[in-house]
């Protein structure tokens, strides 16, 4: 019996067009995300059915882009049209695995970066629609951040935003803005400041 070499798919342009059909079907699975972590559904289960009609879509009609050409974009039970964002998403995302395996190679960095694209779509769909950043995403997102900031070629390292040899942090008071009258000041308080000192009655008065 023959094994198969899986080392194959690590090599260009295999180890690409892997990620560009890979990138397509995660894409299928970020549209589930943005359609319902905001309503707080599961992203497992049940599996995906047509909003308007609730019939289930079966795996013919659920390939990445494809279905969508082919159902000429409305569902296959109901014929309620089909959102343009789905196919938009799973295209993207598909590019966007594409270009990294392109650039970086078969190299960890590569996966990190995979997931952080697909997070940062997800995440702006989300706040486009819901002005909301779930915290099952972003919290998650900061632990997966800095572990791989400790991976060989990260462009990022662990200790980059300590001060320099020999240099001090600027004190949390010089970093606060302040009043053209001196001290620490809010901006709001500022501001109002300075509409009064500016105003056409402000002529002789002391706004210090």
């Amino acid at each position: 019996m023959l094994v198969p070499d899986w080392s194959l798919l690590l090599q260009t342009p295999a180890f690409e067009t892997t990620a560009l059909l890979l990138g397509l079907v995660v894409g299928s699975f970020a549209n589930v995300c943005v359609y319902r972590l905001p309503r707080g559904e599961s992203v497992v289960s049940p599996p995906s059915r047509c909003p308007r009609c609730g019939s289930r879509i079966t795996a013919r009609d659920n390939l990445p882009v494809l279905s969508f050409l082919l159902l000429r974009g409305r569902c296959r039970s109901c014929g309620a049209p089909i959102s343009w964002r789905y196919p938009a998403v799973e295209a993207a995302t598909g590019l966007l695995w594409l270009g990294l395996a392109a650039t970086f190679g078969p190299a960890p960095r590569t996966a990190v970066a995979m997931a952080l694209v697909t997070a940062l779509l997800v995440l702006s769909l989300i706040d486009l629609d819901h002005k909301i950043l779930p915290d099952v995403i972003t919290l998650p997102g900061i632990v997966v951040g800095l572990a791989a900031s400790f991976l060989p070629g990260s462009p990022v390292r662990p200790l980059s935003a300590s001060p320099p040899p020999g240099g001090s942090s600027p004190s949390p008071r010089s970093r606060r803005p302040t009043s053209a009258c001196g001290g620490s000041r809010g901006s709001a308080r500022a501001i109002g400041r300075w509409r009064r000192c500016s105003g056409p009655s402000s002529a002789g008065r002391r706004c210090c």
